[in-house]
């Protein structure tokens, strides 16, 4: 007899007498309550973390698409006084300190463009976006958001390239933001009064 209440699962059992025929049949039950309870709890766990993965992938949207309208706007009023600069012949100083400005600008457009990549990523939607890259491009680009940072450590960070540089097929943000992670590792693990010669 299989006890009221709780979740249980039966195994039927024929009983033989001496001439080989069925008598009896015997039931043998197994409380199974304990294992679905931990089943359930598996289920709502689960959709629990679906449903706060999407509301983080909304907010990364969300949030992103606010961030990326100012930079937007930062980006091309430092373009626009950048040209604007170079046409007037104003001193290199201004120069340095707008390319500066739009450089990172740039960078941290790409953080939020990481940003929805991840978003991206949890959806399954992830792309790549390639084409011709010019490495001289990338390099400087990169140097100049992590001089600041290698002077004020006590380091002397210089590039000596080549007399060309070829260009090559990728993506151009990716291939800036592995050059970025290199470069602040050499700057964060590298002794004071350092030279890094990037070749």
């Amino acid at each position: 007899m299989v006890p009221d209440g709780g979740q249980w699962v039966s195994t039927k059992l024929p009983l033989f007498d001496a001439h080989g025929r069925p008598s009896h049949v015997v039931t043998v039950a197994h409380d199974i309550t304990e294992r679905k309870q931990a089943e359930d709890r598996l289920r709502d766990a689960l959709a629990q973390a679906e449903a706060a993965n999407r509301s983080k992938s909304e907010f990364i949207a969300n949030i992103s698409h606010d961030l990326r309208t100012p930079l937007n706007a930062i980006i091309c009023f430092s373009e626009v006084m950048l040209a604007t600069n170079r046409e007037g012949g104003v001193d290199q100083q201004n120069t340095e300190y707008l390319t500066g400005i739009l450089d990172s600008g740039r960078h941290l457009l790409e953080i939020v463009n990481d940003l929805l990549d991840i978003a991206r990523l949890v959806a399954g939607k992830l792309s790549m976006t390639e084409g011709p890259v010019r490495l001289d491009r990338v390099v400087q680009s990169s140097l100049r958001l992590v001089l600041e940072r290698a002077l004020e450590a006590g380091l002397n960070l210089a590039w000596s390239p080549p007399l060309t540089v070829p260009s090559v097929w990728g993506d151009e943000q990716r291939l800036k933001k592995v050059l970025l992670n290199l470069l602040t590792n050499a700057n964060k693990f590298t002794a004071a009064g350092a030279r890094s010669v990037s070749r």
